[in-house]
């Protein structure tokens, strides 16, 4: 898609990604309201698939589930969240090894303190409650506490 819309266009991949820093399908795909399924990306001809530590093997993509989201990325209904979501953003964000039972603690205790009190806890909460430091909360969600942790964990970056 990306070589045919720049030949379509004139352009090349440099341009096209100074115009969509954050990429084809998260930039100039969604801008023009075109919206893409996680079932629709495929690897060495594999079903894209993710690898969840809790259960030690690689989870394939449901090809029927579609997440809406809002233009931030934040999931729509943050009751339509599930696991396979949390693992397909921790994916498209690049966190390495898949998510941890570090990760998992983090994203339970974010959804629990929203559903409890119909608000996004501050970082300083959550790093408190989870007895870590801010530091080891940026190494584990590399692209910070609302655009990574929040949006893994499918709630909304802004009320």
């Amino acid at each position: 898609m990306v070589f045919e819309t720049c030949r379509a266009l004139g352009l090349n991949a440099k341009t096209l990604q100074k115009l969509f820093p954050t990429g084809y399908l998260r930039g100039a795909c969604l801008l023009a309201g075109i919206s893409y399924k996680y079932g629709w990306v495929y690897y060495d001809e594999e079903p894209y698939a993710v690898t969840d530590e809790r259960e030690g093997k690689r989870r394939p993509a449901p090809t029927d589930k579609v997440y809406r989201v809002d233009v931030f990325g934040s999931l729509v209904d943050p009751a339509e969240w599930d696991d396979n979501y949390a693992l397909r953003r921790a994916y498209e964000m690049n966190i390495q090894g898949g998510l941890t039972e570090k990760h998992w603690k983090i994203i339970n205790f974010l959804r629990g303190f929203y559903f409890s009190y119909n608000e996004i806890p501050t970082i300083y909460d959550c790093c408190e409650e989870n007895q870590i430091e801010m530091e080891e909360l940026a190494q584990l969600f590399p692209t910070g506490y609302h655009r990574g942790a929040v949006k893994i964990a499918g709630l909304p970056t802004l009320k």
